[in-house]
């Protein structure tokens, strides 16, 4: 019977609901024989992953998610990544830097548009937080707590995404810049739920191909949000450039239950073999 992997979680060192050791001993409980804990724009996390994957059968893999503007924003996963190398750090702190200003800049908005919301009630949202390190998702359930909006789903379609209402962009890094952070900090850089950045198919190559002569190594083949024949196309691509596949269903727990840990388009799970190849490829299998 195959083993199956999940490269693509969140904690609550970011927007998922799971503190790190919660998501390890989850993933383990559900079969899992990898986790990657790839948080946005920090690796906060990693270090309480470990620790609680000792002497478990999981295996933790370093990981992060970058936010990149191109011009729609795009996101760059980095895995086997050093979370201690300096410019992975220095680019963590100022990416949570512009996260803090936008969030802060973002309930201002709200309430603006009506809703009496205050930082401090999104913040309870996640104890022990900061500007910093809340996510919209924390601006969502603190409007579903009070009454505002019936779902965190409602929340983010009128007024957190893009199109919303209450929408910020915040800065980030240039893909280029993305992808070097994550190389000059050991990782392999891979182009995250493609589908969400380039909807039209025809237009997912020419991006890619840029992508590449970034450094991009991979490609998320395989994602909760796919369909499969967006999915073949992914795979088709690499094969045909030599890029790496991924997969990952972006789990963030109590904070997107419809994304089940493990799981991507149509309820497949992940292949362990995903993995393996990704480690025969960098060298750290035969």
């Amino acid at each position: 019977m195959p083993g199956f992997i999940d490269l693509h979680t969140h904690t609550c060192a970011s927007d998922g609901s799971m503190r790190p050791e919660e998501l390890v001993r989850y993933a383990e409980g559900c079969g899992l024989d990898a986790v990657a804990v790839t948080d946005h724009d920090t690796v906060a996390g990693l270090e309480a992953a470990h620790k609680a994957a000792q002497g478990l059968s999981i295996e933790v893999v370093n990981g992060i998610e970058l936010s990149a503007d191109y011009p729609q924003e795009l996101h760059i996963l980095g895995y086997f990544i050093d979370p201690y190398a300096a410019i992975l750090q220095g680019a963590v702190h100022q990416l949570q830097k512009w996260r803090g200003i936008r969030n802060g800049q973002m309930i201002a908005r709200l309430c603006e548009l009506g809703f009496d919301i205050t930082p401090e009630e999104v913040l309870a949202r996640k104890p022990g937080a900061d500007m910093a390190s809340i996510g919209r998702v924390h601006m969502a359930l603190a409007m579903v707590e009070k009454g505002y909006i019936a779902t965190v789903q409602e929340a983010f379609d009128k007024y957190l995404t893009k199109t919303g209402k209450a929408y910020i962009e915040r800065q980030r890094f240039s893909p280029q810049k993305s992808i070097e952070i994550i190389k000059q900090a050991g990782g392999y850089a891979f182009f995250a739920h493609p589908i969400l950045t380039v909807k039209n198919p025809d237009e997912l190559a020419p991006l890619v191909d840029e992508l590449i002569g970034y450094g991009l190594d991979g490609i998320e083949c395989y994602h909760s949000a796919m369909t499969e024949e967006y999915s073949a196309l992914c795979r088709s691509i690499c094969a045909g450039r030599g890029l790496m596949v991924s997969g990952g269903s972006d789990f963030h727990g109590e904070n997107r239950p419809e994304v089940k840990l493990g799981q991507v388009y149509g309820g497949q799970y992940v292949e362990a073999d995903i993995l393996l190849e990704i480690k025969r490829k960098i060298g750290l299998v035969d």
